[in-house]
């Protein structure tokens, strides 16, 4: 089950990387020579206990901070800083609560400068594709958690980003809305098929999201554990009660909880 990199050509490969947050003198190690391939327009979702260094994995390859070794790339090309070709949606929101939706969405466009009639057609566009054409005017405080992130995803989305990373971004929401979102990415993300890196805690929603699952543990030196997830596409909400899913879930838990 451990990752072996191979002569695929990865998206984003990821070989032998170190990190370590530095405390005074000492360091506190987050995880030593882990390696990972992911693939054109693949959906991995990265899994572990909290602390284990699921978040710093993705602000790593989002750009944010620097590992202390390994390499680190995208499209072979080795990441030094951030990109809108690599967006992140975080679990906290981060849209403007002064900005009504449509500049939200548009945010990012117009620091790019895209030219005005494009720029609205995305909006106009991405705002339907997350189901809140009737919300432009509409301002955060307005809005429902989960609506709120749908905004997030339409921002991310407008700047047609390569890569998306998304980390444990329905992390907060209750069960109906937390489904309710997971099935409106899946149907996002079969429609245009972005390259996706999912951090959660929840394993449940792993398998329900993704083409492959990496698992991380605490041991900083335990390489990923690597599990295709077989289940086909589309998917739908009764997929998390099929015998298979369950058993896939139950034998990871246990693969885990031996250490194996």
């Amino acid at each position: 089950m451990n990752e072996k990199i191979d002569n695929k050509k990865a998206e984003i490969e990821i070989r032998n990387l170190s990190f370590a947050y530095k405390l005074g003198k000492k360091k506190l190690e987050i995880f030593n020579n882990l390696s990972l391939n992911i693939y054109k327009n693949e959906f991995v979702c990265l899994v572990g206990p909290s602390g284990c260094g699921k978040s710093t994995l993705l602000r790593i390859i989002a750009g944010f901070i620097k590992p202390d070794n390994g390499v680190l790339l995208c499209k072979g090309e080795e990441i030094r800083d951030v990109s809108y070709k690599r967006a992140v949606v975080f679990q906290e929101d981060a849209i403007f609560p002064w900005m009504n939706v449509y500049s939200n969405v548009e945010y990012g466009l117009v620091s790019r400068k895209i030219d005005g009639k494009l720029r609205n057609d995305k909006v106009i566009k991405h705002l339907e594709l997350v189901g809140l054409s009737d919300f432009i005017n509409s301002y955060p405080r307005e809005l429902s958690y989960g609506m709120r992130k749908r905004v997030d995803i339409a921002r991310v989305l407008a700047n047609d980003p390569d890569i998306l990373l998304m980390d444990e971004p329905f992390g907060a929401l209750d069960a109906f809305t937390k489904e309710s979102l997971q099935l409106k990415l899946t149907e996002i993300w079969e429609k245009y098929r972005n390259t996706c890196l999912f951090v959660t805690h929840d394993l449940e929603e792993a398998l329900f999201l993704s083409d492959r699952i990496a698992l991380m543990r605490t041991d900083p030196n335990a390489p990923l554990l690597i599990y295709e997830v077989p289940f086909g596409r589309p998917r739908i909400a009764q997929l998390k009660t099929n015998i298979d899913f369950q058993k896939m879930r139950s034998n990871i838990i246990e693969e885990f909880r031996f250490g194996k």
